[in-house]
């Protein structure tokens, strides 16, 4: 998912290479599914920390149907293990990385139509549903950083999911966005940002 990052560099004492130190950033093709995604993420030489949160609404989501109103939030946190030190090279890096997250959605879902015998008009009626889970999995990717200080941040993995509310679970969980049943699921991104 898409990097704007917003990064800092400092020196090394040993040589006149900079590295990077500070993240912050947003998920672009979260806006494909009607959400906006920030975070922060600072490094040390082999270990990033990563923070995130995001926030979805749909008022017609049209892969719930009839339902209207969609609404979900989620909060993340992530470790990275670098394969190479920041002095070693800035431009590219491999990690392994491991995650942990919640989210909450919730769903206004269609009941019913009546006709009200007065105006002759259709009445549809909904039922507000709720649902969440919590996650943790791992991921390998890359991060690259040009010279001119775009990003380029790419990952693939997987991890389990498991509900601690689950009223709407059936309900919620389409295979393509916000899986709220319990499940091993796979996780891929591509980011892509910024940094100075």
């Amino acid at each position: 998912m898409l990097f704007l990052s917003v990064q800092t560099f400092s020196q090394t004492d040993s040589d006149e290479k900079t590295y990077l130190r500070n993240n912050v950033y947003f998920k672009p093709l979260d806006f494909v599914f009607s959400g906006l995604s920030l975070g922060y993420e600072h490094y040390w030489n082999r270990i990033g920390i990563k923070a995130e949160g995001g926030y979805f609404y749909n008022e017609s989501p049209s892969i719930y149907n009839d339902d209207i109103n969609f609404e979900a939030y989620r909060s993340e946190v992530n470790v990275k293990f670098f394969t190479n030190k920041n002095s070693d090279s800035r431009h590219f890096r491999l990690y392994v990385a491991a995650y942990a997250l919640y989210k909450n959605a919730t769903i206004d879902q269609h009941k019913n139509t009546k006709y009200d015998a007065v105006t002759g008009n259709q009445v549809d009626t909904y039922k507000n549903i709720t649902a969440s889970t919590v996650g943790a999995g791992v991921y390998i990717g890359f991060n690259v950083i040009s010279d001119g200080g775009f990003t380029l941040d790419a990952f693939l993995g997987g991890g389990l999911y498991i509900p601690i509310e689950d009223e709407g679970a059936e309900h919620l969980n389409k295979d393509v966005f916000n899986p709220f049943e319990r499940a091993i699921a796979p996780r891929t991104g591509i980011t892509l940002g910024y940094a100075f």
